[in-house]
C-alpha cells in the first residue's frame, strides 16, 4: 500500500480516530477544525439557563471502545496492543448517571418513588435492549447498510 498525505476535517471523536488510524497506518495525516475547540459534539451547553454535557456515546457502550481497539490492531503493527497504549478499563457502575433539569436531580436508572419513575419504565422498556444495536450504529458510517439493519 502506497503512503499517501490525508486531510482529515473535524476535529471530533471520529475525526480524530480516524486520524489515530491512519496515521498508524502509515499515512501523513492532517486534521482541520473549524470550531474552537476540539472534540466535536463533546463540549458544555447552556439552553434556557439549563448546561447540558453533549457528546458521543463512547463508555454508554463499551463495545464500541472494544470495537475501536480491535480496528486499530488490526492495521497491522501489532508490537503494542492499542489496550496497552491507552489502558482504559470501564467500571460498571449501578447508575448510569446522574441528571439535573432545572433545579431537579436524579439517578438514571430512576429509583421507585421518584416522579420520573413510570416515565423511566416505559423509556426502559422501549429502548433497555438496544445495547446491540446501539454499537453497531456507532462503530458503522452511516451509509454502511450493516448500520441500517432492518433495511437490509
Amino acid at each position: 500500500m502506497s503512503k499517501k498525505s490525508i486531510v482529515v476535517i473535524g476535529a471530533g471523536i471520529s475525526g480524530l480516530a480516524t486520524a489515530a488510524l491512519l496515521a498508524k497506518a502509515g499515512h501523513k495525516v492532517k486534521v482541520i477544525e473549524g470550531s474552537d475547540w476540539i472534540g466535536g459534539k463533546s463540549k458544555r451547553i447552556i439552553v434556557d439557563g439549563q448546561r447540558m454535557d453533549t457528546g458521543p456515546a463512547l463508555v454508554t457502550f463499551p463495545g464500541v471502545w472494544k470495537e475501536f481497539l480491535r480496528r486499530y490492531d488490526n492495521l497491522g503493527d501489532t508490537s503494542i496492543p492499542a489496550s496497552e497504549i491507552g489502558p482504559i478499563e470501564f467500571e460498571p457502575l449501578s447508575e448510569v448517571g446522574e441528571y439535573f433539569y432545572k433545579g431537579d436531580k436524579c439517578l438514571i436508572p430512576v429509583e421507585p418513588g421518584n416522579k420520573w419513575h413510570e416515565s423511566w419504565k416505559r423509556f426502559e422498556a422501549v429502548h433497555g435492549k438496544l445495547d446491540k444495536e446501539i454499537t453497531t450504529l456507532l462503530t458503522n458510517t452511516s451509509m454502511s447498510p450493516k448500520a441500517v439493519p432492518a433495511a437490509c
